[in-house]
């Protein structure tokens, strides 16, 4: 699945989830995807935050 996501700070990012791996298109970043409680989903970076 590819989409635009709006970030925190007002920009837009091109994102790919493939399992539960999300790659940002836009800056190359890699974040680890966790389902949580109904639709909702906790998101890790590489930093762990």
């Amino acid at each position: 699945m590819i989409g635009n996501v709006l970030k925190p700070d007002g920009t837009v990012h091109i994102e790919q989830q493939v399992g539960n791996m999300r790659y940002d298109l836009t800056t190359g970043q890699v974040e680890t995807v966790v389902p949580a409680a109904g639709a909702t989903n906790l998101v890790f970076g590489a930093d762990g935050h």
